[in-house]
C-alpha cells in the first residue's frame, strides 16, 4: 500500500471525532434517502411501517454518533457499524427485493471500513 494512503488512514484513525462524524453523516444521508424512497412512488411490496422504523433508527444512529464524537473513543464505533449492517439488512428484507436498491447501502459500509480500519477489520464488515 502507498505510504501516503497509510499516513492518511493513520491520521483519520487517530481522530475518533472525525470517524464518528463521518458515521453520523452516513446514517443521516442513508435515512434521508430511505425517507425519499418512501414518499415517491414505490413498489407495493414495500413494508412501509418497517421501513419508516429503519429511518427512525438511522436518524437516531446519526444523532448518537454526533453525541459520541464529543467523548467516546473509537472502538465503540463498531457497535454502530453493526447497527448499520442490521438496518440495511432489514431494509433489503422489508423492501421485498433483497438484491434491490437498499442493498446498495452495503457499499457505504464497506467503504467506511476500508477507509478507517485495517484490512482485516474491513474484510470482516
Amino acid at each position: 500500500m502507498d505510504a501516503s494512503v497509510d499516513s492518511a488512514r493513520n491520521g483519520a484513525a487517530e481522530s475518533p471525532r472525525f470517524v464518528w462524524l463521518t458515521a453520523a453523516v452516513l446514517f443521516g444521508v442513508g435515512a434521508t434517502i430511505g425517507a425519499l424512497s418512501l414518499v415517491v412512488d414505490h413498489p407495493d411490496g414495500f413494508n412501509d411501517g418497517a421501513l419508516w422504523a429503519n429511518i427512525v433508527i438511522s436518524y437516531a444512529g446519526a444523532i448518537a454518533c454526533v453525541g459520541a464524537a464529543r467523548f467516546l473513543p473509537l472502538w465503540p464505533i463498531h457497535v454502530f457499524i453493526l447497527l448499520g449492517i442490521a438496518t440495511v439488512t432489514r431494509a433489503a428484507y422489508f423492501s421485498g427485493d433483497p438484491a434491490g436498491f437498499y442493498a446498495l447501502f452495503c457499499i457505504w459500509i464497506g467503504l467506511f471500513g476500508v477507509f478507517f480500519f485495517s484490512r482485516r477489520v474491513a474484510l470482516a464488515y
